[in-house]
């Protein structure tokens, strides 16, 4: 190979991709989210049940990263869920809009991590699951009345 051709594939940018979990083929969201995908050039994987117990990082394919030894028997998250890794942030905010405008907008998403990449793909889900449902139950939560002192 010569210095050209290494140059070159130094510089390369990592491939964007999408681990998918609840947005099965063939259901109106999940082919919008496919569809919106595909023409934005990001690969998009869609995690099996029994691979739930694979780390995020396995379940995108990163080098270096193995499935768990054993499938995954647990129960199983009842969301929908996207993982995104190696998306710029204009490519991200074009996502988001297209999304958006399409109605298929998905409320629990994360971006693969250094800590995360690591983590058994059930208990990413579960984790953003519950982090979303918590700033949803706070932003519900009238904030409290500031009261003057009463003067004497």
């Amino acid at each position: 190979m010569g210095s050209a051709q290494k140059q070159k594939a130094k510089k390369a940018k990592p491939t964007a991709a999408v681990l998918l979990w609840g947005l099965d083929r063939g259901t109106p969201k999940g082919d919008a989210v496919r569809a919106i995908l595909k023409e934005l050039g990001v690969v998009a994987k869609t995690v099996l049940p029994e691979r739930l117990g694979d780390s995020a990082g396995a379940a995108l394919g990163l080098v270096g990263m193995r499935p768990a030894l054993m499938p995954y028997a647990g129960p199983v998250p009842e969301c929908e869920f996207m993982l995104l890794v190696n998306f710029s942030e204009p490519l991200l905010q074009d996502f988001l809009l297209r999304s958006r405008q399409a109605g298929a907008s998905v409320s629990y998403k994360a971006v693969l991590t250094k800590i995360n990449k690591d983590w058994p793909v059930v208990n990413l889900i579960n984790e953003v699951a519950q982090e979303h449902e918590a700033m949803r139950a706070q932003a519900a939560t009238p904030a409290p009345t500031l009261t003057q002192p009463s003067q004497a």
